[in-house]
């Protein structure tokens, strides 16, 4: 996958960072990156069924654009 349409699927745009979280509503799944250094990283799974939440801390708008 490349979710930043560089062309490249191997930079940081296609890896999930500490802090982001994945949800698959259809499976009630929430994937959180919770740390990574160069070796490694820790991830949480979790299967319950929740509304996700986004967080954007380098935005200080609003999500629909209304400012912020």
């Amino acid at each position: 996958m490349d979710p930043d349409g560089n062309g490249n699927c191997n930079d940081a745009g296609a890896q999930w960072q500490p802090g982001e979280t994945f949800y698959d509503s259809a499976q009630s799944v929430l994937v959180t990156v919770d740390w990574a250094d160069a070796n490694c990283s820790q991830v949480t799974f979790t299967k319950t069924p929740r509304s996700p939440v986004y967080v954007d801390l380098a935005n200080s708008a609003y999500e629909d654009g209304s400012g912020g």
